[in-house]
């Protein structure tokens, strides 16, 4: 195999890495997978990720702190996931629902988070394509 065989990265794939970098993208991603209402009002979403933040009940999310949160996504992060197609963000009324790359980017995030806890325990890894330094 030459470099000339290795595959370019699709554009797409490199867009959902971009969105997924910022872990508050990722935790309101993982929130809408698991809501039951749709649309999802932002103030609540910004209490979830606060409350997983802050490891506290999301009624306990108030303050300066939930605002920092809620400001951050409103005017960042959401629409950020909007751009990629991973949300519909309705600025107007404050809502999120999911949007045509939501799958796509929960598949991803979901096998990123899967591959790294394995990597992390003590089970070796072992693939053909990929040899430690000085093998």
């Amino acid at each position: 195999m030459s470099v000339t065989d290795i595959p370019k990265i699709p554009s797409g794939l490199k867009d959902l890495y971009d969105v997924l970098s910022a872990t508050r993208r990722c935790y309101a991603i993982q929130i809408l997978a698991i809501s039951e209402e749709d649309p999802l009002d932002a103030s609540v979403l910004a209490k979830r990720i606060m409350a997983i933040e802050q490891d506290i009940e999301p009624t306990k999310a108030t303050g300066e702190q939930y605002r920092s949160v809620y400001m951050t996504l409103c005017q960042d992060h959401l629409p950020t996931l909007d751009d990629s197609g991973v949300i519909n963000f309705d600025e107007d009324r404050k809502t999120v629902s999911i949007d045509r790359m939501f799958n796509n980017a929960l598949l991803v995030l979901s096998l990123n988070y899967t591959t790294f806890t394995h990597l992390e325990t003590d089970t070796p890894f072992h693939s053909p394509h990929i040899t430690s330094i000085g093998d």
